[in-house]
């Protein structure tokens, strides 16, 4: 397995910054996503030309906190396949001013390098960043 860590502080409140991410169904976010679809605990998006399906693991909006699993692509239902790969997206409050958006993954080797993980998970951050503080 290898993990992958991004982060980026926000000069927004966390709250501000949850609403904006928190929604497991709602990735608007995420620059270049279109057809969002949520079903139950799974939402189905396409990124960039690919079909990704991502499977709602747990949520936890007291610590502003959800932890999704890669469900495989739109056939794929198996446990095997839902739990390759294990991303965390969680926003800290930094005063009442400011938050950080960490967001970290856990995924077999074959699926990506660490370094290709943090860069991609950066530079979804590093945009939300700019959306929220210079919408």
């Amino acid at each position: 397995m290898v993990g992958a860590r991004a982060e980026v502080t926000i000069n927004q409140p966390a709250d501000a910054v949850w609403g904006s991410i928190g929604d497991f169904g709602n990735v608007n976010w995420i620059p270049n996503v279109t057809l969002v679809q949520l079903h139950d605990d799974i939402r189905v998006f396409q990124l960039g030309g690919s079909i990704v399906k991502h499977r709602l693991v747990r949520r936890d909006d007291a610590a502003r906190s959800y932890t999704y699993a890669l469900a495989g692509d739109v056939t794929t239902e198996s446990a095997e396949v839902a739990h390759v790969t294990e991303a965390t997206i969680l926003v800290v409050a930094d005063g009442a001013t400011a938050s950080t958006v960490v967001w970290s993954s856990e995924t077999e080797e074959r699926r990506g390098s660490s370094e290709g993980l943090r860069a991609f998970f950066q530079g979804i951050l590093d945009h939300l960043k700019k959306e929220l503080e210079h919408p």
